[in-house]
């Protein structure tokens, strides 16, 4: 089976926009949000440990932080409006470190890893 997902590297070193297809007929349509398969066919080991759903008001600015000791790897999606997310290389010895890098979110198909 093909996969149904594009991975595209981002300008930091492991960070990645993952963008899936979106299937519509006469019912309706529907999203593959998540497929362990799909990802590791790309190279992308990812369990997830815990699902967030969370609403932010318009212009509200939020922090997904590093964490030293319980460190995990995020999927991050936009399912409603526009999410500018924004990853800062803080790892001392990559390749790419204190370079940054963005991108916008305006649709579930499209995840930041």
């Amino acid at each position: 089976m093909a996969n149904k997902i594009i991975v595209t590297e981002l300008e930091i070193q492991g960070v990645k926009l993952i963008e899936s297809n979106n299937f519509e007929d006469n019912r309706g349509n529907s999203t593959k949000i998540f497929s362990k398969a799909e990802l590791s066919e790309c190279g992308i080991e990812f369990s997830p440990l815990e699902i967030m759903n969370i609403h932010s008001n318009k212009n509200t600015l939020r922090g997904v932080h590093f964490q030293r000791k319980y460190g995990q790897s995020r999927m991050i999606s936009c399912y409603r409006g526009k999410l500018l997310v924004v990853a800062v290389d803080i790892v001392s010895d990559s390749s790419t470190y204190g370079k940054w890098c963005s991108a916008i979110l305006d649709n579930p198909q499209k995840v930041i890893y």
